[in-house]
């Protein structure tokens, strides 16, 4: 495989986590989209810079910071910004160590939907995949809406006590 390829198929892998990190740490979402758009264009840059055998994330991740830091640096006396740069610091920091807790819980929460039965399953998408009102789907159902929040508390459950034993095993 060609090393730009290789690069691409890291930056596809990971860019929306680089795009989460920037939004954790810059609040105005056109601003972070920026810093986003200026980030790829400098790893598209440097990635000969990048070799296989390095971790793509942290490696990306720096770049991040520095065109955040910069975004700051730029928009201190323009803007009231309401971080100064150990603020900026240790909420990276915080954003690194929290990234890899969450991502941890993200898989132990799909091996738990995948455990469940399918209508329990398809109850739980359609809630909050598809932003599915209860009062509408209870009409379909034949059922009321009390009964499917009933349901819907019982899967909750069944997911927190599944990632939690999970994350106990682990």
């Amino acid at each position: 495989m060609h090393p730009s390829e290789e690069f691409m198929n890291y930056y596809i892998k990971y860019e929306p986590k680089i795009r989460s990190y920037i939004q954790r740490l810059v609040f105005d979402s056109t601003d972070a989209e920026d810093i986003m758009q200026s980030t790829a264009m400098l790893l598209w840059k440097k990635h000969d810079q990048f070799k296989a055998d390095q971790a793509f994330l942290p490696w990306a991740y720096k770049f991040a910071y520095n065109e955040i830091r910069n975004y700051y640096r730029k928009h201190e006396k323009s803007k009231k910004l309401l971080l100064d740069p150990d603020c900026i610091d240790q909420l990276a920091d915080t954003s690194l160590k929290n990234s890899s807790q969450l991502e941890e819980l993200k898989a132990s929460l799909d091996d738990c939907l995948y455990k469940l039965d399918n209508s329990d399953r398809r109850l739980i998408e359609y809630r909050y995949c598809e932003d599915g009102k209860i009062n509408d789907l209870a009409e379909k159902q034949k059922t009321t809406p009390n009964a499917l929040s009933k349901a819907l508390q019982k899967i909750r459950q069944k997911l927190h006590i599944c990632v939690r034993s999970n994350q106990e095993h682990s």
